[in-house]
Order: C-alpha cells, then structure tokens, then sequence
C-alpha cells in the first residue's frame, strides 16, 4: 500500500505549524500548537490528531486525504505499507529548530527575507519542546525512531540546542537523533558532547569558487574546519557520533578532479561522503541516473555512497527513508561491537549487539543471555528470517566470525548476499544484482557441499573458514 510518511511521523516548525510533511506540504498547515497549552499540559492530542487520524483513514479506504496537495506531493508514495489509527511508535519526528539561516541558497529564502516573510518565534524553545515531548508521552506515543533536526532554515541557528538535545534524549532515550546544517559557523562543542547521532553537513563543492555558486554567503574554509573540529573534539572524548558530508552535484562541481579533492577531504576529516543527485535547477548533466554517477565514483571516491532528493525516489513501500537512519544506526552498533570484541571487552560487545538486534530484526535480549555467543545463538533464526538491511547480515557475519561460529558467519553471509541483490534490483542495479546473486549461488552450494561431505565423514569438520574479508573480493 503506497501511503505516506504522516500516517506514523510528524513535522513541527519553530512556531509551532503541523504542516503536512516538507515537500508541497509544506503549503498545508494542518494546526498551530499552543505553547502555554503545551507547558500546561492541556493542549489537545497532537499525534493521534483529528488531523492526522483523516490522513491515516484516508489512506486505510485507498483515497488521498488531501489530493489537491497529494497529488503534487513528491513525498506521496513512501510511507511504507503498514497504517495503524494509534500506532504506539513514532516513525519521524522532523523539527524545525530554527527558521533563520544566514546563508542565501538558490532555492531557498534569502536570509535578507526570512524576517518579513515570516513573524517569530523563529527558534524552537526548549519550553515548547518539552511540552511537546510531554504531550506525547501523556498521549501514549511509547518510542519515537528517529528525531531530525532540520527545516526551513539551520538548526545551529538556534541558542538552545544543547538543551532540545537534552530534552530529546530525556524523553526519548532510545530515539536516533540527527542535525542537518551546512556548517558555516564557528564549531559548537554540544554538537559532539549533547549525545547527537548523526550531523549531517551539506558542502557542495571542494573548491572555493564551486562551493559559493549554490551555498550563497556561506564559507568553504569555515564549513571544513568546522568539521576538522568535530573530528578532533571526537578522538579527544572517544565519541561515535556519525558524521556525513552531504554534496549535491550540480554541473558545476561534478568535475573528475573536484569529486576527487572531495574524497581525499572526506577521508582526513574521517567522514562519510554522500553524493546527492537532484531534480533542482543546475543539476549535473553528467550524472543523470544512480548507475552512471556509481560507475564514475567506482574509480575516483570508492568509499562515497549515493542519495537522491525525494523527487527522484521511487515510490518505497517495506524500505523507506526512515528505514535508511535506522540501518545505518544498526550498522555503528554493530561496527562497534566487532571493535569491542576484538579489544576483548565483552561486556560492551555484549550491549552493543544487543542494542543492534532490538533495531533488527527486533530481537529482545532475555536475562538467561550473559555473552555476545549466547545472543548470536538464541537470535539466528530470527535474524535469517526477518533482518531487513543488508548491512545487519553483512555486520553479524563479521561478528560471527570473530565469534569462531564458522558456519554461522556463512548462513548470514548468504543471507546477506540474497538481500542485497534485491536491494540492488530495487535500485535498477541490475549489474549489481548478477554479481550478488552468483556469489550466492557459489557460497550455497559450497554449504549444501560441505555439509552432505561431513554428514558421510568425507570431510573435515574443523577445516578453516575463508571469512567475509575473502568472500567480499
């Protein structure tokens, strides 16, 4: 069922609005909240909202609920297949922290306008949030998955950062928190200290003159050494807070060499790097389509990953956007943990894993599981069945094989090699998708081979194991 991403998030912006999501919906306030009702706990229901309840049953009859808007809307289409009237879980919790952003991108507001286009408050409070948090608890939403600092204008804008994200994980300690910002300022210690999951900083440009074309008023100088102290402020507290260089590619700064000089950046400042292909005026017309921009950056940024603005996406139904945090949380979890068993300290492997099987496939640790083993163990059938990213399969087999569990490691190697084939047909991948399936044919039928060999006593049961290092070439 195509439905959209309201019917289990919400979207609040520094004054209060409930549009309905940040595409055309923007357009459709569907409320204002009240912030002394909120601080007095007698606001009425926010989630579970007429508002949103017409959305939800809208979508349960096959209908759109807002279709002058819904029909136009760029976000219609990925909401996942599930709805329920009173889901107990938060898919998205997108705020707004600020409305104000010195920066005069193309398609943005000109920072100039931002105060006659719109009256304030243009920060989020931490009053106003607070009670929004409480609000929600009262109304019976248990677990929010990911909470997003992101809007109309830069969340780093606002003063009182450092206490939403307080807030944020006093409420919610188990949600994912992330911040978008284009990161020209002065670096902010809360930004590594407040606990923050993931910064996403958009730079789109490695050289100077490339860079201000998009990102008018700001400052590539600033914006690399704002994330050149996010590194050395992490390495100096151990923080493992994830860090994104996000570059939308427009036909000026889609050059061999200034993708190139992006990487050798990415890799100093330890940070990922995401290109991002856009539908927006000035995209690269070299690179039109996912496949010929991962051909080029097979060659010159290896380690780049890949996104696309929504307008771009294809309706998901069972893997949308908020999955895509989610997995990439479940992957930190799990890198950690292999770190943690290779320093020999079980006890935090022991959490950590722990914490990634919760998020997939749902595994809930019991009290009788003491060792990372014991978990692997009781988890396995759940995790072949029903783990949906591939990164959790491709994570658990580097962990089972640290383990010793040889056979195991190869069952969720398999596994993984099947989902990421479908994930690779999903994305029209097919080259991708040839490659995966055949290594699974070649790892399955190795299986099924040494099995039937050791059942007749052909075969040696403690023979070494090549280890997904190998199996990766």
């Amino acid at each position: 069922m195509n439905t959209c991403v309201m019917c289990h998030s919400l979207y609040v912006r520094a004054n209060g609005e409930l549009p309905c999501w940040d595409d055309v919906g923007e357009e459709l306030v569907l409320r204002t909240l009240d912030a002394n009702r909120l601080r007095g706990g007698t606001e009425r229901s926010v989630f579970y909202s007429p508002e949103l309840q017409h959305i939800r049953q809208s979508f349960l009859a096959g209908k759109d609920p807002h279709p002058e808007f819904c029909s136009r809307c760029a976000v219609r289409g990925h909401g996942g297949g599930h709805i329920g009237l009173r889901p107990a879980t938060m898919e998205l919790l997108h705020l707004e922290a600020s409305y104000l952003c010195h920066l005069s991108c193309p398609q943005c507001i000109p920072a100039a306008s931002r105060h006659e286009l719109k009256a304030p408050p243009y920060h989020l409070s931490p009053a106003m949030l607070e009670g929004l948090l409480r609000q929600l608890r009262s109304e019976g939403v248990r677990h929010i998955k990911v909470v997003h600092f992101e809007g109309r204008g830069d969340p780093l804008m606002n003063p009182w950062m450092d206490q939403l994200m307080a807030l944020t994980k006093s409420a919610y300690p188990d949600a994912y928190t992330m911040a978008t910002t284009h990161g020209s300022y002065p670096y902010k210690p809360w930004v590594v200290e407040s606990g923050l999951d993931m910064l996403r900083v958009s730079i789109d440009g490695a050289f100077d003159e490339n860079y201000k074309k998009y990102r008018v008023g700001g400052n590539l100088a600033t914006a690399l050494k704002f994330l050149r102290d996010v590194r050395d402020h992490k390495r100096r507290l151990g923080k493992h807070l994830q860090v994104h260089w996000k570059y939308i590619l427009f036909e000026w700064n889609d050059s061999d060499d200034e993708i190139t000089r992006a990487a050798d950046l990415a890799d100093e400042l330890d940070t990922g790097l995401r290109f991002c292909l856009t539908h927006s005026p000035g995209r690269s017309q070299r690179f039109t389509t996912e496949a010929t921009l991962r051909s080029k950056l097979s060659s010159l940024a290896p380690n780049a990953a890949i996104e696309t603005t929504f307008q771009l996406k294809e309706p998901l139904t069972k893997y949308d956007s908020v999955d895509a945090v989610v997995s990439e949380e479940v992957t930190t979890f799990l890198n950690r943990a292999l770190d943690a068993i290779r320093r020999r300290n079980t006890q935090s492997a022991f959490v950590l894993l722990a914490k990634a099987l919760e998020h997939d496939p749902g595994f809930k640790c019991s009290a009788e599981i003491t060792d990372c083993e014991g978990l692997i163990q009781a988890s396995a059938s759940l995790i072949l069945t029903n783990a949906k990213f591939p990164g959790t399969l491709f994570g658990l087999t580097a962990v089972a094989h640290e383990l010793g569990d040889h056979s195991r490691s190869k069952q969720l190697f398999c596994r993984y090699l099947w989902l990421a084939a479908k994930e690779d047909l999903r994305k029209r991948n097919y080259a991708g998708a040839i490659r995966r399936i055949g290594r699974w044919l070649r790892a399955t039928i190795a299986i099924r081979t040494r099995l039937r060999l050791v059942l007749t006593g052909f075969y040696p049961r403690s023979r070494g194991y090549a280890g997904p290092n190998n199996l990766r070439r």
